[in-house]
């Protein structure tokens, strides 16, 4: 035992230094757009209005604790996202240790294998836009949970109703957004043992369902309560009566959505690599009459992408984005390490295993390379983000010098030319967003950078009916205008309001 845990130490040690070398981009300090929003918030307001309002009590109560201490944003993010990588690199080590168990043929290459493919399931690159977020940790640490919540459901061991019970609620309680990773967790581990599909893989499945429904059912009553505490109102909350019509939404739109996967892979990457894998199984591994591995394939795939999508049939609030997509990041991870773990492998490596291993070095090389890529793009970002909200801020105090007056608010526009991302900015994902693009985080970036506290008209103060016909007029002033960078003629002053037109 302790030989194990020696090595169980030693390899996740050796897991945390590649990972922190591979996110050196986030752990040494970035902002999200969120970031701003924290920041213009404070904690607390930020802790209460969104985290303890969208259901995510345990990130509350770690933000009051930063705000009790008065930790800088800095300090804030660097260590939520140095924690967050240290709980992922756990999620590795007792994926590899728990599909082991499962394995027939166990020696150190089969080892290192599986720790390599059960990495990029974990830090898939979906998982990269969870990175990004303070939230981070809470979702790291709902990831984890989940796998030891399927563990124990599978392995049915004293006690195992209870225990995968509580270890849902407290999956879900930490971050709601994983959940479509308990059910994909339990299939897969629940295929991995029985070897096929069969009523123990759906009994499986099922309960993991029901636990993961109770977890959001608790979930939703601490909203409730909290909401009638302090006021809040909720807008992500979904409804039974919006079924037929987001089905067809999402029938219409998935297909684009798992194409672009979030703009966090490649465009048709994860197509292109299921036709491979399953081009492989047919030719590779149909002679396996045991099992049915093309369909348990197949079995992977649904569930997948079933389980992520299936939460948007009641809200599309978080549809496409890729912080609840974690299973669809895991996809082809997951295949990959079925197929794995069924080849019929021998003491002479065969043309089977040498394209196996082509096919799963290219992925993981793909897949880390793509995600150090859009990291080096987004820190570009923050760099233009600083840039442009001090040329703003300048502007500002030029005008308010001239005309002796101090500006207190700012109306956002958006006239039909406006983007959400700069020119020289290649990736579309969240992680690129331009911090002026956002609602959420405009007017936070620009007082964060220019030590200033605008307001936001249209999300700072609640009866803005005076602008509104200003608004219209500005909104038609600059109509069909194009820029293709920061003008002084996007800003217009009237008094102590500044309009100003987003490119």
């Amino acid at each position: 035992m302790k030989k194990l845990n020696k090595r169980n130490l030693i390899t996740f040690i050796i897991i945390l230094i590649i990972t922190c070398i591979i996110y050196a981009p986030l752990l040494m300090g970035h902002y999200a757009t969120d970031t701003y929003n924290i920041i213009n918030k404070g904690y607390e307001k930020y802790a209460i209005t969104y985290s303890l309002n969208d259901g995510r009590p345990i990130m509350c109560i770690i933000t009051l604790i930063a705000q009790k201490l008065n930790m800088p944003i800095m300090l804030y993010v660097i260590l939520l996202t140095g924690i967050a990588l240290i709980i992922s690199s756990i999620s590795v080590v007792k994926l590899k240790n728990i599909i082991l168990k499962y394995t027939e043929k166990i020696d150190k290459k089969t080892e290192y294998i599986i720790l390599a493919i059960s990495y990029i399931i974990i830090f898939n690159f979906v998982y990269l836009e969870n990175l990004q977020f303070a939230e981070s940790t809470i979702m790291s640490v709902s990831i984890l949970i989940s796998i030891i919540a399927a563990q124990t459901i599978v392995d049915k061991k004293k006690n195992y109703i209870i225990k995968g019970l509580v270890l849902s609620i407290i999956s879900v309680v930490f971050y709601q957004g994983t959940l479509n990773w308990l059910f994909t967790i339990t299939f897969v581990l629940s295929l991995f043992k029985e070897k096929n599909i069969n009523i123990q893989v759906i009994r499986n499945l099922v309960l993991s369902g029901i636990f993961g429904g109770i977890g959001c059912v608790v979930d939703l009553i601490q909203v409730k309560i909290t909401g009638q505490i302090f006021n809040l109102s909720q807008t992500r909350m979904g409804s039974f009566e919006n079924i037929p019509g987001n089905f067809r939404y999402i029938l219409k739109n998935m297909y684009e959505v798992l194409s672009n996967t979030y703009n966090l892979f490649p465009k048709n990457m994860i197509y292109i690599y299921l036709v491979i894998l399953l081009i492989y199984a047919l030719v590779f591994m149909v002679k396996d009459c045991e099992k049915n591995n093309q369909l348990n394939i197949l079995a992977i795939i649904f569930i997948c992408i079933a389980t992520v999508f299936a939460p948007n049939l009641i809200t599309l609030a978080a549809f496409g984005t890729g912080r609840t997509a974690f299973s669809v990041g895991a996809m082809i991870g997951l295949i990959i390490l079925y197929i794995y773990c069924s080849l019929k492998r021998t003491e002479k490596v065969k043309l089977k295993e040498i394209i196996f291993y082509i096919i799963t070095i290219s992925y993981i090389v793909i897949s880390i390379v793509n995600s150090m890529i859009i990291m080096y793009e987004h820190k570009k970002v923050n760099i233009q983000d600083k840039q442009e909200c001090e040329l703003v801020g300048k502007w500002i105090e030029e005008y308010e010098e001239s005309q002796n007056i101090e500006v207190k608010n700012i109306v956002f526009i958006h006239n039909n030319n406006s983007k959400s991302y700069y020119e020289n900015i290649k990736n579309h994902s969240a992680l690129c967003y331009k911090a002026l693009g956002t609602e959420w985080s405009r007017v936070g970036a620009i007082n964060y950078y220019n030590n200033r506290h605008f307001n936001d008209v249209l999300n700072d103060i609640k009866n803005y009916g005076e602008y509104i016909d200003k608004i219209n007029y500005y909104k038609n002033y600059f109509f069909g205008k194009i820029w293709d960078k920061l003008d002084k003629e996007q800003l217009v002053f009237e008094e102590d309001t500044l309009y100003y037109c987003l490119y």
